[in-house]
């Protein structure tokens, strides 16, 4: 389904927490693959949203569709599962989401 307008704005928000824990991260070591999460989850949200900026298409898609097949595309991929849980995690966003589905 294409989408014609799209609000990134809890994209841009989670990159720059992601980001920010990163750099805490980097002065408070824990272990290296924390790092590195920090680091490469910042950095794909930050392609996610210079893609939406370029005009460039990009794309949720569940578990089980390998992300290779859209690399060769040329365009930008996420899972969703991975997208929604680290944004509902870095923005505290669980408490919102539970409240708009029992709004349902």
């Amino acid at each position: 389904m294409k989408v014609d307008t799209i609000d990134l704005s809890k994209f841009n928000q989670a990159a720059t927490i992601l980001e920010k824990i990163h750099e805490h991260r980097k002065r408070n070591p824990t272990t290296r693959s924390e790092e590195l999460y920090y680091e490469l989850m910042a950095k794909h949200f930050r392609e996610i949203l210079a893609a939406e900026d370029a005009g460039k298409p990009f794309i949720y898609y569940s578990m089980g569709i390998p992300n290779e097949i859209f690399e060769a595309m040329g365009i930008v991929a996420m899972e969703y599962d991975m997208a929604a849980g680290a944004i509902a995690s870095v923005l505290k966003a669980h408490e919102e989401g539970t409240d708009a589905a029992h709004r349902s």
